[in-house]
């Protein structure tokens, strides 16, 4: 999503995430592009959509509203022909160094956005590039 996002001329020091909010129309177009070519799963444009990553573009308390058009956008485009997966990345917290209340943090943004992914109707749940395993392992046990 975010290098198709980049190159039809969205920058990357703005947050992709709020696209979902801003452009929608932009957002549907990538996701019924990848259907159109034949994609059985599309994932949401979420990646940097819990709490903590989209404080960074003071978007935080937006991020129940992110995440559920996210799901809408994708559930139009996919038309029943391909499977939505809400996509779920880092935190940003440092789980080597973090302290046991940024932990509690990061938990709750995690299940904040997994479990809005989940109630607005994704199929599936996709953790991708996590660089820590503690917070990989945080982000699954939250997902089950």
């Amino acid at each position: 999503m975010g290098s198709l996002l980049y190159e039809r001329g969205v920058l990357h020091t703005r947050s992709y995430d709020e696209l979902n909010l801003s452009q929608p129309d932009l957002i549907r177009r990538v996701h019924a592009d990848y259907v159109q070519a034949g994609a059985e799963l599309i994932e949401t444009n979420t990646f940097g959509s819990n709490r903590m990553a989209l404080a960074r573009h003071g978007l935080a308390d937006q991020a129940t509203a992110i995440n559920r058009a996210a799901v809408d956008l994708a559930r139009s485009a996919a038309a029943d022909r391909a499977y939505v997966a809400g996509a779920v990345g880092p935190t940003g917290v440092r789980f080597g160094i973090a302290g046991a209340s940024e932990r509690r943090l990061a938990r709750f943004a995690l299940a904040e956005q997994i479990d809005t992914l989940v109630l607005a109707g994704a199929d599936a749940i996709m953790l991708e590039t996590f660089t820590s395993i503690l917070e990989m392992e945080l982000a699954l046990e939250v997902a089950r």
